[in-house]
């Protein structure tokens, strides 16, 4: 317990104001005027989104091969937000683990309906073809400890942010989201209720997950230290890492009984929609998806936590890796 608390200690710390992102040299590279809008507009347990509602969204797929053999594995797929004209943030694990090597890393933009092309929606409005771009780099951060099948894995510093070059073309179907700055850095967001979408697996039939084809929507409750720990009490994640270890790290936490962030959603963004500084209300990213739990487990009060890294923990590494 005092391990814990000292690392909360050094979380919300920071958070409450260390770091000031408005005077790192690349922040006017991020929340310009077109960031946190929905221009376009007339998960698990989640529903469909709507054509253009969340034009940050981006599908990240890479192909994998074993690192030793060179056997090619087969493809990854996860989800991360456009925040610049040049970069999406997502999560580590999407490009790397301990035994396989991810390459062809692909960026693709402007999706809603996998089974469409172009995608259109019930008064047969259709939005522009989807764009696939390729990954010119990607950073992973130096912390994150690439996981691997024999061992728990541990979501610290499981965040990346990758490159394309030449850049995105905004549209009102391409355009980027606010990170969370300012006074945002200071909350806690607990009891409050924040936005995830994503392509992961939306439902269990027959004790299958199934993939949904159009984007997902669910608006979650953040939930406090203290109710996370409760409802994760004994808990194993998909990596048999115990619930309460996860929770020393700087994550954010939310969940219900039926609606949460799953498989194929790692990387995908959680957001808050607010107005600082009396601007207009803007979408505020807060958290990336790393960590989820079996769906069939039963969980106590009702909740079904999960596990999102702090955007605002990470900014200064963020914006570093944008030069």
């Amino acid at each position: 317990m005092r391990t814990l608390f000292w690392f909360l200690i050094v979380c919300t710390s920071f958070v409450n104001g260390q770091f000031d992102p408005t005077t790192h040299a690349n922040w006017g590279l991020v929340n310009d005027e077109k960031c946190g809008l929905q221009p376009a507009l007339k998960i698990f347990g989640g529903e469909n989104a709507r054509l253009g509602e969340f034009p940050w969204i981006v599908l990240v797929i890479a192909d994998k091969k074993d690192r030793s053999t060179g056997e090619f594995i087969g493809g990854s797929m996860c989800g991360g937000s456009i925040i610049s004209e040049h970069h999406v943030l997502t999560a580590a694990h999407c490009f790397t683990d301990a035994v396989h090597e991810y390459y062809n890393i692909r960026l693709i933009v402007g999706e809603y309906d996998w089974s469409k092309d172009p995608d259109c929606d019930s008064d047969d409005f259709c939005a522009p073809s989807f764009i696939e771009l390729p990954a010119s780099k990607v950073s992973t951060h130096p912390d994150y400890q690439p996981h691997h099948p024999d061992k728990s894995y541990n979501p610290n510093s499981d965040i990346a942010v990758a490159t394309v070059d030449p850049g995105f073309q905004f549209t009102d179907f391409v355009s980027p989201i606010c990170l969370e700055y300012g006074e945002l850095l200071g909350n806690k967001f607990a009891g409050e209720v924040a936005q995830v979408i994503g392509w992961g697996a939306s439902a269990l039939v027959d004790n299958k997950t199934q993939m949904p084809e159009i984007l997902q929507k669910a608006s979650l409750e953040v939930l406090d230290l203290e109710s996370c720990r409760f409802s994760t009490e004994g808990k194993k994640s998909t990596d048999q890492e115990p619930a309460e270890q996860e929770l020393m790290k700087p994550y954010l936490c939310a969940g219900a009984e039926t609606q949460f962030s799953y498989a194929g959603d790692s990387g995908s963004p959680m957001f808050v929609a607010k107005s600082l500084n009396e601007d207009i209300p803007r979408q505020y990213q807060i958290g990336v998806f790393v960590q989820y739990f079996d769906a069939n487990e039963v969980w106590k009060d009702g909740k079904r936590p999960h596990g999102y890294i702090r955007v605002g923990y990470y900014l200064e590494w963020i914006l570093d890796q944008m030069s």
